[in-house]
């Protein structure tokens, strides 16, 4: 455990394409990280700060969007549909959260 970040490789070189982090260091695990079909890629964090989702778009180091957690996550899918994501928490609880456009309107 330490400053979470997640490495992207070139899995035919084996060489380091990427270093993904949050501007600000946060102390425990990206335990998932996905492609979203729309290219922007989604990591699930768990460490003593709690949880956190972040979302990076293609060529970016840093997260356009954070999203705090209720509980630090231990693992993190995407729904086929693109819109959902499933986070099974350390709290024992399995949140599904909502990244339609109409959640997105009304969350404000």
């Amino acid at each position: 455990v330490g400053n979470a970040v997640v490495v992207l490789l070139d899995w035919g070189s084996g060489e380091q394409k990427a270093l993904l982090r949050p501007k600000e260091n946060q102390v425990g695990v990206a335990w998932s990280v996905a492609f979203h079909e729309s290219g922007m890629l989604v990591a699930a964090l768990g460490g003593q700060a709690g949880g956190s989702l972040w979302f990076f778009t293609p060529n970016e180091s840093e997260p356009f969007f954070q999203f705090k957690l209720p509980a630090a996550a231990r693992h993190m899918d995407l729904h086929p549909d693109g819109m959902r994501i499933a986070v099974a928490c350390a709290d024992s609880a399995l949140r599904i959260y909502d990244m339609s456009p109409q959640a997105a309107a009304a969350a404000g």
